[in-house]
């Protein structure tokens, strides 16, 4: 991904988000990020998922509390398309209000700690080492800065590391943990 061309390219085609007039929707958002966060999972045995969606790996009914915008997910059992979560995402339009931030913030620390407790039963010995990455993106104010880049590369490199652990999603023994620099 060419990192001037393509943020620019999505500004150009949509930059409608980023007139204040304009009554803008939370899926106009994920016009902007969708291209950005599918191209940072290419080339990764992880997909993405998104839509308001409830995943497999908490036993969770559908529940407004547990449905987020987006889900980094790796895929077992097939035949029966069961899905394993890996990470999450919300995303929000400008300017959302206190109760919808904190709505959001809420979602991604409930969400992971559900998987994050039954990653925990099946594999114990591990329990120090997993961690379940959750990403708030409110709006297209976000500069793509260096410290933004690194933010996704660590969201990807902590998806990844978390889909080596249990929901049938393998089990490496690696115990480094994700680090916030790429490459690290």
């Amino acid at each position: 991904m060419s990192s001037a061309s393509t943020p620019s390219k999505l500004m150009g085609f949509h930059n409608y988000v980023f007139h204040k007039d304009v009554a803008i929707t939370e899926n106009d958002v994920v016009k902007i990020w969708a291209p950005i966060l599918e191209r940072l999972f290419r080339r990764t045995d992880l997909r993405t998922k998104w839509g308001e969606i409830v995943g497999d790996s908490v036993n969770i009914t559908d529940s407004a509390g547990f449905k987020v915008d987006l889900r980094a997910l790796k895929d077992y059992l097939l035949r029966i398309k069961k899905e394993a979560d890996k990470a999450n995402c919300e995303v929000a339009k400008f300017d959302p209000s206190l109760i919808k931030i904190t709505s959001d913030r809420t979602k991604l620390l409930i969400e992971p700690k559900a998987v994050l407790d039954k990653l925990v039963g099946e594999n114990p010995e591990k329990a120090n080492d997993i961690t379940i990455p959750g990403l708030q993106i409110i709006g297209t104010t976000s500069v793509f800065t260096k410290e933004t880049v690194l933010l996704l590369y660590k969201f990807k490199n902590a998806t990844i590391k978390v889909e080596t652990f249990g929901l049938i999603g393998g089990n490496d023994s690696s115990s480094k943990p994700a680090s916030w620099v790429q490459g690290t």
